[in-house]
């Protein structure tokens, strides 16, 4: 669930630059590039007030885990990964296993 709000929210944040920007140049060609998904992403998952620890979920610590076990995040599309992390206890071979299989050795 918070996998698809991440999502949602990432993809509503880049149409809104995306038409701002159009709007302002009829003529450029906007790319959304890794590094600025990064840090839309990391803007999402930064610190918050101490309350707000209070209602968090797993899915922020899932995620931070997902991105240390699998640098570039899923290659494995339809996969409910950090559902299952939060769910299950998986070790990081199983993490990888299901999610980045090319990064096995």
């Amino acid at each position: 669930m918070f996998k698809l709000v991440v999502v949602l929210f990432v993809v509503l944040l880049t149409a809104t630059v995306t038409a701002s920007l159009e709007e302002a140049s009829e003529n450029s060609k906007i790319e959304v590039s890794k590094e600025d998904l990064e840090k839309m992403l990391s803007y999402l998952l930064h610190p918050r007030a101490h309350n707000h620890k209070h209602k968090r979920r797993c899915g922020v610590s899932g995620l931070r885990k997902l991105e240390a076990v699998c640098p570039d995040f899923c290659s494995v599309e339809g996969n409910q990964i950090v559902h299952d992390m939060c769910s299950m206890k998986l070790s990081d071979e199983d993490i990888k296993m299901r999610c980045c299989p090319d990064t096995l050795e």
